[in-house]
């Protein structure tokens, strides 16, 4: 095997395990914001790894409010860290500064996935499952917890009309508009 076979699976390992770690960072920070429930076993799942490197941080970062300083900052820390290691692989070397930028436009990208990726699942959940059901159902309970935040505002705007609600399509169309622009960055 070539070195760029081994330098394509490290770069792989790498982009997988440290993304896969801040996106459960960030979903545990927007599950605290939206104030989803907390005893759902999901959240449990998420409490439980990653409270292990909050729990010293928050001595030294508290909360503000609702917003988990230190889960955001470990999420950046660590989305930082990943890029860094990405470039040592691939032999390349930025300016510190554009690095820390690179970083927060990603973590803001990674947010917006997330709720486009529950927006998504809402939308096709409705489909099969009804009110009550989707109440009941540990995962898409947790996701109309999340979501609530982002389409409350959107509701108030263009409210359902009978059955049908835009809300969801209207919320991914502005968070793909966010998006575009976060791209256009860099």
């Amino acid at each position: 095997m070539s070195s760029g076979v081994f330098q394509n699976l490290a770069l792989f390992i790498v982009d997988t395990l440290f993304s896969l770690y801040v996106l459960v960072l960030l979903i545990r920070s927007l599950l605290v914001i939206a104030q989803a429930d907390y005893y759902n076993p999901l959240s449990q799942f998420i409490v439980r790894i990653t409270e292990p490197p909050l729990f010293p941080l928050r001595r030294l970062v508290p909360p503000v409010g609702r917003v988990d300083l230190s889960c955001w900052l470990l999420a950046y820390a660590v989305k930082l860290g990943e890029i860094v290691l990405l470039m040592l692989i691939q032999g390349q070397s930025w300016p510190a500064s554009a690095l820390a930028a690179v970083a927060a436009i990603q973590i803001a990208e990674t947010v917006i996935h997330v709720y486009i990726f529950a927006l998504i699942i809402l939308a096709v959940s409705s489909w099969f499952m009804s009110g009550v059901q989707q109440l009941h159902h540990p995962v898409i309970s947790l996701i109309h917890g999340l979501t609530g935040p982002v389409l409350e505002p959107v509701r108030r705007v263009v409210p359902p009309v009978g059955i049908l609600d835009f809300s969801v399509l209207i919320a991914i169309f502005l968070l793909y508009l966010i998006l575009t622009v976060l791209r256009s960055l860099y």
